[in-house]
């Protein structure tokens, strides 16, 4: 006998079990409506670790040949191991090692850990390699501001307003047009004629100089930790940081020789908007967030804030990802509802309405088995997954009428309820 005929033929000759698979279908529906996580794309998750290993001074060609050429062998063969690639520049090497996709990742890093921690002939005055593993984000909205402000007053309200998001829920905010701020000392050739000094020195003084590090601890009745404070934060505590004595015994400061101010990265992008200055926030989502609750979080968040802030301080929100998703849901429900209603309207018009109305029915006991389904398999709620399931209400709409319009013509043939039944499906 045909498995699927076996099948049907048990629920149709045990109602009991035909209702209690009914609204199992529903409750597992539910449950996993109530997990299944919502965003643009399905995530994709690329197994990619990163070593970085700088070497202030050295060239492109050194780079790669005593930093990438060494740390290639160690790495390139180490199991689960897909492609590796490398970047050399001036100071900097930038190694990518991909792994397929059915590689432990945890296991991954700490075996590309091991082998480079193994390699004991990397230049000594190249910098300790720093290895990471590249983590999903998604863009989820962004948040500009502008208006007629200094640039350092911007970077402040864009400092507060990230804290806060982070505080109301969003996994990580991105922030565009954020120049870094940089103290410049500007050596004065003739103040370094003056006192024989070069640039060089005061470089040296102020890398020995202005430092933030720990001293150890101090123990006995009571153990202390000790710390080294004497970081220059500002461009007067720069300016005052002591270079030498004079014959005379006078201190020869940094200010006494160069210029010092404080700027901003003139190699990081600005931001604009107008003829005023503009930050962008974005915040993304990682692996196991909700874009539409991260979304509501955002717009709760900033009206909430926007009454604290200054009134020529513009705030937009744009990039909205979650409205897209909302709106592809939408789509999915009317055409849920529509085909519920077409099914009614056509079975009730031409057969009779308890045919229409268990049939109906099916439609929605589908999708919420579909979505338990997809919660159980790892699957999320995007616009592909989406397109999907509407895509899908259409078979399902018109398997129904069929299913349903069989079984009300083997019913007038003469064939009792069971028997239409199993034959109409």
């Amino acid at each position: 006998m045909n498995p699927m005929r076996a099948i049907v033929e048990l629920f149709s000759r045990h109602r009991n079990a035909a209702n209690l698979l009914f609204f199992s279908m529903i409750m597992f529906g539910f449950f996993g409506l109530s997990g299944l996580n919502t965003q643009f794309f399905p995530t994709t998750e690329i197994k990619i670790v990163n070593i970085n290993v700088p070497w202030p001074g050295a060239t492109a060609q050194d780079v790669d040949k005593n930093i990438v050429a060494t740390i290639q062998p160690e790495v390139r063969f180490i199991d689960g191991v897909k492609e590796f690639k490398s970047t050399s520049r001036t100071g900097f090497a930038a190694i990518t090692v991909e792994f397929y996709p059915e590689a432990e990742i945890q296991k991954a890093v700490g075996d590309v850990e091991a082998a480079v921690n193994a390699i004991t002939t990397l230049p000594k005055d190249a910098e300790k390699p720093i290895i990471s593993q590249t983590t999903f984000f998604e863009p989820v909205v962004s948040v500009l501001l502008s208006g007629p402000f200094e640039e350092r007053a911007l970077r402040a309200y864009a400092k507060q307003l990230r804290d806060g998001l982070l505080s109301a829920g969003v996994d990580k905010v991105v922030m565009d047009g954020f120049r870094d701020e940089e103290i410049w000392v500007e050596a004065q050739a003739a103040q370094l004629r003056r006192y024989n000094m070069t640039a060089q020195d005061i470089a040296d003084k102020l890398a020995g100089s202005s430092l933030d590090v720990p001293g150890g601890i101090l123990r006995g009745e009571v153990e202390r930790q000790v710390r080294a404070v004497g970081l220059a934060q500002t461009a007067g505590d720069v300016s005052e940081i002591s270079l030498r004595s004079s014959a005379d015994g006078r201190q020869i400061k940094v200010g006494d020789v160069a210029r010092v101010y404080e700027t901003f990265d003139a190699n990081a992008a600005e931001g604009w908007r107008g003829d005023n200055r503009a930050i962008r926030l974005t915040m993304q989502r990682t692996k196991n967030g909700d874009a539409l609750d991260m979304t509501d979080a955002v717009r709760a968040y900033i009206a909430e804030t926007l009454p604290s802030l200054p009134p020529t301080l513009k705030v937009e929100v744009f990039d909205v990802n979650a409205d897209k998703i909302r709106q592809r849901i939408n789509v999915l429900l009317v055409n849920g509802l529509g085909g519920m209603f077409l099914v009614l309207c056509i079975l009730f018009l031409f057969l009779n309405g308890r045919i229409a109305f268990w049939v109906a029915a099916g439609i929605p006991a589908s999708l919420m088995a579909t979505f338990g389904v997809m919660l159980y398999l790892g699957m999320t709620i995007n616009m592909l997954s989406l397109f999907a399931l509407i895509m899908t209400i259409g078979i399902i709409v018109d398997d129904a009428i069929v299913v349903g319009e069989h079984s009300a013509t083997l019913t007038e043939q003469g064939a009792d309820a069971q028997t239409a039944a199993e034959g109409g499906a």
